[in-house]
């Protein structure tokens, strides 16, 4: 069998099948029965399934039963949308159960010359492939009507003598860094690395390869995905171009402030790789704020010459008088009064209603 591209969780009632929200072929292998953990119908629901993805979902063992509850006639149940590129696959089965009161959906395929699949689903849509035998009857309890709705298979599967490509997990967990908690709702892009520099490079022709735009994690704090081998990196993003400082999606606060020294420096030390803005909160004495008080985003990594940015810039004279109360520190010494946040991916989330002070 392929390698497996998501994952498969039974929480009971309902088998969900997780994909990578990536690759053109979603594969999964389930070694189980989906039946529910009574005996009871169990549903079938899949998840994070890129648009126009080939699904493969290979069951082995030589006894399987599916007694499921899900599909309709009419498309309004999810997994109707599936069925032209949906493969239920059964490599090694000499026995197959198909069950339960649904319209499942998708095609069949059962390999095995010596097999037998007893059929008691009102439906089935999709194709239905078998080197074996089919027994198509009604369940014990009654019923009739069952049927097969030849719907075509439209999936694009690989050539038998393909290479099966090399394929591992990534994954990113984020948590508090404090209590150790998850957290849920953050978003991170995967970067492959491509161009053969060294570092995590996201502009110009020459960057590297994004393989996923956007990762939201979940409740357990989780990213993941199932990729070719290579060098990836994660970045973290809230998915808004320029700097927000406010609700839900609001940048990360990297320092809450730094006043400008006699010659009109600050300094913004230990940070990690990111992109950076600038945010002037309060201007010098007898000096104007500038109409635009956001500078960046500014690009800090490994190919950063002497891993340090420095930026020049620019105030007017306020002939009106000072903005803000400035002049000296709250340590008695002098300053030229210039106030700067810095905003990047570093820190903590900044709540609302805005940075904190």
């Amino acid at each position: 069998m392929r390698p497996a591209t998501g994952t498969v969780a039974d929480n009971g009632h309902e088998t969900v099948f997780t994909g990578d929200d990536t690759s053109p072929l979603q594969v999964f292998n389930v070694d189980a029965d989906l039946t529910g953990s009574t005996g009871a119908q169990q549903g079938v629901r899949f998840t994070r399934i890129p648009a126009g993805a080939t699904v493969l979902v290979n069951i082995p063992g030589t006894t399987r039963t599916v007694d499921t509850y899900s599909g309709a006639i009419a498309d309004t149940d999810p997994l109707n949308a599936y069925r032209e590129r949906l493969l239920w696959n059964f490599p090694d089965a000499t026995t197959v159960h198909l069950a339960g009161t649904g319209q499942f959906q998708g095609s069949f395929l059962t390999g095995q010359q010596s097999s037998t699949t007893t059929l008691t689903l009102p439906g089935i849509n999709g194709r239905f492939f078998t080197t074996g035998s089919v027994t198509h009857t009604s369940s014990r309890s009654g019923g009739g009507g069952q049927e097969f709705h030849a719907y075509p298979f439209t999936g694009d599967l690989p050539a038998c003598d393909e290479p099966v490509p090399v394929t591992g997990r990534v994954a990113v967990r984020k948590v508090d860094s404090l209590r150790g908690t998850f957290l849920p709702g953050a978003t991170f892009q995967l970067w492959r690395e491509a161009n053969g520099v060294a570092g995590l490079q996201v502009d110009g022709t020459a960057r590297d390869e994004l393989v996923r735009g956007s990762c939201v994690t979940d409740a357990g704090g989780l990213c993941e995905g199932v990729v070719p081998v290579g060098t990836y990196h994660w970045r973290e993003t809230n998915g808004t171009a320029g700097l927000q400082t406010r609700g839900g999606t609001a940048d990360l606060l990297a320092h809450r402030g730094c006043a400008t020294d006699t010659e009109g420096t600050c300094d913004f030390e230990g940070l990690e790789e990111g992109s950076y803005h600038l945010r002037e909160t309060a201007a010098p004495e007898d000096y104007a704020l500038p109409p635009n008080r956001v500078t960046g985003p500014l690009r800090l990594d490994t190919n950063t010459p002497g891993g340090a940015l420095e930026v020049t810039l620019h105030n007017d004279r306020d002939h009106q008088g000072k903005d803000e109360d400035g002049g000296e520190d709250e340590g008695g010494e002098q300053s030229d009064g210039r106030e700067w946040d810095q905003g990047g991916l570093p820190g903590l989330d900044v709540p609302e209603p805005g940075w904190p002070r």
